[in-house]
């Protein structure tokens, strides 16, 4: 069976080495001639270093990431409105880590055999029947072609004709110094109008820092973001400060849930960039993995039920992953004693009726 994963960002590579793991040498293209995305990083909860430990990465993930050992909840004058243990909430799935992405895509990409993954190689087109044509104008025919190539993804305009949601919430993502001491503590800030500041120890003295807002509430500026957070708390302001260069993405979620054609499927932000997807997205891989772990996975005949048996074990999780969303968003721009009541006296309860269904094998 011949496999092409159009983009080779966490989601791609993971199950490139989900596949290799089952004996399919996957091909990963990506147009980018080099791995750089300097000042990103990501969350990974308890599901999702579940699944790198899976994946036979458990001891070099502990060398490059960062434990998280508490989440608390700020509001915009700096008051504390909650904080518990993130083993309360992941003690029976795994550990709560922050990874810088460079590291971490670095990590999947060492795992995988190199012969298999394809820089500076741009997917134009994905035909209904499996050819992939490359911007040099050479073609391969393949049995599948996996769309994880993140927000504007070549094989969803080509074969899905998805429309796509308005942008949300947007955010301006960042690594900066901070030498405060505070290294274990995952710290939310939340003030009006939908804006917060997530804060996460990447080491001893740098911090991934998360600014979002609800632009349906708050439009987006294209310079001087930061000034939409001058009234929050000081720490915020100081990191803040370290911000200019600051990656931008708008979080627009998709308006569908059918990911799968006869030679084609979507995974990761390609199928539904959610901003809840931090958490849930890093199961993809092993979601089409276990669909396929009992099955014959070489033989090209039994695809389309694969297919469907993947699109089947997802689509539920999928779903709850969107309401969870849609909760999440309707909270943060409650007004602030609705906030500052929810926050202070359901914390625990609230966190783990978010994440209840994450803990479940995908």
């Amino acid at each position: 069976m011949r496999i092409l994963v159009a983009g080779a960002g966490v989601s791609g590579l993971a199950l490139a080495l989900a596949l290799q793991k089952r004996g399919i040498a996957a091909e990963v293209v990506e147009k980018i001639p080099e791995f750089q995305t300097p000042g990103t990083a990501v969350h990974l909860p308890g599901n999702a270093v579940r699944v790198l430990e899976l994946l036979g990465l458990e001891k070099e993930l502990q060398k490059i990431s960062h434990p998280v050992q508490r989440q608390m909840i700020y509001d915009r004058n700096g008051q504390e409105l909650s904080s518990l243990s993130t083993s309360s909430i992941w003690s029976t799935v795994g550990s709560s880590l922050t990874v810088s992405y460079d590291a971490l895509r670095s990590l999947l990409q060492s795992a995988i055999d190199i012969r298999h993954i394809r820089l500076n190689t741009e997917l134009t087109s994905a035909s209904p029947d499996g050819r992939a044509t490359y911007k040099d104008g050479s073609s391969e025919a393949f049995d599948l072609v996996v769309g994880a190539d993140g927000i504007r993804p070549v094989v969803r305009e080509n074969l899905f004709h998805v429309s796509m949601g308005t942008p949300g919430r947007v955010g301006w993502h960042f690594i900066a110094y901070d030498v405060s001491g505070d290294t274990n503590n995952q710290i939310l800030c939340i003030g009006g109008s939908g804006r917060s500041f997530l804060i996460s120890p990447l080491s001893a003295v740098l911090t991934f820092c998360c600014a979002e807002v609800d632009s349906t509430r708050t439009p987006a500026p294209k310079s001087n973001w930061q000034n939409l957070f001058v009234d929050f708390p000081y720490k915020a302001t100081l990191l803040l400060e370290q911000g200019e260069n600051a990656f931008f993405t708008p979080n627009t979620g998709v308006i569908d849930t059918d990911w799968v054609r006869p030679h084609a499927v979507l995974i990761g932000d390609a199928a539904h960039p959610f901003p809840f997807g931090a958490t849930q997205g890093a199961p993809w891989p092993l979601k089409m993995h276990s669909s396929w772990r009992r099955r014959s996975c070489q033989s090209t005949a039994r695809l389309s039920s694969l297919l469907a048996a993947y699109r089947r074990r997802r689509i539920q999780r999928v779903q709850w992953v969107v309401d969870q969303s849609k909760r999440e968003e309707k909270f943060r721009t409650q007004p602030r004693m609705i906030r500052t009541k929810v926050s202070t006296r359901r914390t625990e309860n609230l966190y783990k009726d978010r994440y209840s269904e994450l803990h479940a094998m995908p």
